[in-house]
């Protein structure tokens, strides 16, 4: 019997403390769940906060698929973890402008969460810059161009990037791959820059393919007339018509009604050349001309000026990293009314038929790093030669000349037997009133005032190339000059040795400069 009792008691002790056990989970779960209520409670942004502080990327993922509340929160702190939107400082991203990156180093998890476990509506009326790679693009091309379409998302800038390796491999898909990209985008894009990365960032691509790959056969050029309609502003490198194949793309992408702004890039002249007759922007105002490696003068096709009466700012320039012992002289420049024209140095001769609305003329170097002595000063020279001649009248508008580089260095170990100063038989640049000179760094931290009394001398003497001169600005890089009267001395200087008729002076940095006016014999500074 005294067993039998004390089976009994222990019975009775177990269903308790199973009781207490109930209790105590019941009590651990209202807990719990009256605290997920409470933050359940707490604004979007509190949520955003503590999810993106507290948690790690896995744990943030681990939410995303254990909370239905907090899942698409959670994934797009994921997505802004691995650099796929960028991350703003508003949390909400539907209050937001977004940028979005797809590259060849965005993980696939991602492009499966961005592209297919998030709501139709999820970017509806967000307004986004999409930057994507060709190599993204190709492999995933169907997941991309459905979700570009049915998202919402509106897409307001389109940068696309390439490495030559990747472009020359899929170049017989490009074509279509461009002409749906633009087609998914819309009308809303107003931007299109491509972007060539260099050859020692392309990779091999290991990502394999989801779904099936575009018929590279059909191109809809109707389906572009949107996008190419509502872009303002382009910028092309034209290596991207390298290939015969997608050459035959220039055309439908050089085509634009509402295009104020152009850049063009190449390595060669006869490259820009053959691209130039494709060119069709009657709304552009704006356009930019550059060869990179290659001095030959471009020359723009008969009718190219009579396409584009919007024309009003003109950016013509030639470079060489290599040294320019002459330039062929081709022929004069022909250019249309226009506001600002920046030219290098290798237009030696220019003509505008009507100058009236002319505002600058800025003439650039070929060579902005010259190696040594001989190659800065002919750079130096045809800076002065690319000033046209004035011999009855003077222009209205400023020449803003840009030196080539280093020439702290220049003006200090080879001042003897510099040639950038006029010879004898050496025809001047008579008539020109106004002149802006550009300097990279023309002093050191080791010697500034040693390095100011070189230049000082040395552009005295070059201004003689302009005896005309009455309003003069000096910019360079810092550091500044600034030590009492370093630049009063360099306009006394200017105005007794080279340039008597000089009028105003201006001299310093961009952030840093002092102004002088020249009255009743001396040099008064502005307030």
């Amino acid at each position: 019997m005294t067993l039998l009792a004390g089976g009994s008691d222990d019975k009775s002790i177990s269903r308790k403390r199973k009781r207490m056990d109930v209790e105590e989970s019941r009590m651990v779960h209202k807990r719990r769940h009256t605290l997920e209520s409470k933050f359940l409670e707490l604004p979007h942004d509190i949520h955003h906060i503590i999810i993106n502080e507290f948690l790690d990327t896995a744990d943030i993922l681990s939410l995303a698929h254990t909370s239905n509340a907090f899942r698409y929160l959670c994934y797009d702190l994921y997505l802004q973890r691995q650099s796929v939107i960028q991350k703003n400082a508003s949390p909400d991203i539907h209050k937001r402008r977004i940028t979005m990156r797809i590259n060849k180093y965005t993980p696939r998890l991602a492009l499966l969460i961005l592209m297919s476990s998030l709501r139709s509506n999820h970017f509806a009326q967000v307004h986004a810059c999409l930057w994507i790679d060709l190599d993204p693009l190709y492999h995933f091309q169907n997941m991309m161009f459905n979700f570009l379409e049915n998202s919402q998302l509106i897409v307001t800038g389109l940068s696309f990037l390439y490495t030559p390796q990747t472009l020359q491999t899929l170049s017989s898909e490009v074509p279509s791959l461009m002409m749906r990209l633009l087609a998914s985008v819309g009308a809303s894009c107003t931007f299109f820059y491509m972007w060539e990365n260099p050859q020692f960032n392309a990779v091999t691509t290991t990502i394999n393919s989801f779904g099936h790959h575009l018929d590279s056969n059909h191109i809809n050029v109707d389906a572009i007339r949107p996008a190419m309609d509502g872009i303002v502003s382009m910028d092309l490198p034209l290596s991207f018509f390298d290939s015969p194949t997608i050459r035959t793309l220039a055309p439908h992408l050089l085509q634009g009604s509402s295009i104020t702004s152009l850049v063009l890039s190449c390595s060669k002249t006869a490259t820009l050349q053959d691209i130039l007759n494709d060119v069709k922007m009657p709304a552009v105002s704006t356009m930019v001309l550059l060869v990179l490696s290659d001095v030959t003068q471009i020359s723009f096709p008969t009718e190219f000026f009579h396409r584009h009466q919007s024309l009003q700012r003109l950016t013509l320039t030639n470079g060489c990293s290599n040294p320019v012992n002459h330039i062929a002289q081709g022929s004069i420049l022909e250019l249309p009314p226009l506001r600002t024209v920046t030219i290098s140095s290798n237009y030696s001769g220019w003509r505008m038929s009507d100058q009236s609305l002319l505002a600058s003329v800025s003439i650039n170097p070929t060579n902005y790093r010259c190696a040594h002595n001989g190659v800065f000063c002919d750079e130096v020279r045809l800076l002065v030669g690319a000033v046209s001649q004035y011999q009855d009248t003077s222009p209205k508008f400023p020449y803003c000349l840009t030196f080539p580089g280093r020439i702290r260095n220049h003006v200090k170990l080879h001042s003897q037997n510099c040639t950038c100063f006029p010879k004898a038989h050496d025809q001047l640049a008579v008539n020109v009133h106004t002149l802006v000179l550009k300097f990279t760094r023309i002093m050191g931290t080791d010697s500034p005032l040693k390095d100011w009394v070189a230049f000082s001398s040395y552009i005295s003497k070059w201004l003689k190339w302009f005896p005309d001169l009455k309003s003069l600005q000096i910019t360079y890089m810092g550091p500044s000059s600034h030590t009492p009267n370093t630049e009063l001395s360099l306009a006394q200087s200017l105005k007794y040795q080279s340039s008597k008729d000089l009028q105003t002076f201006q001299c310093g940095t961009e952030e840093n400069y002092t102004a002088w006016y020249f009255q009743h014999d001396h040099w008064i500074p502005q307030s």
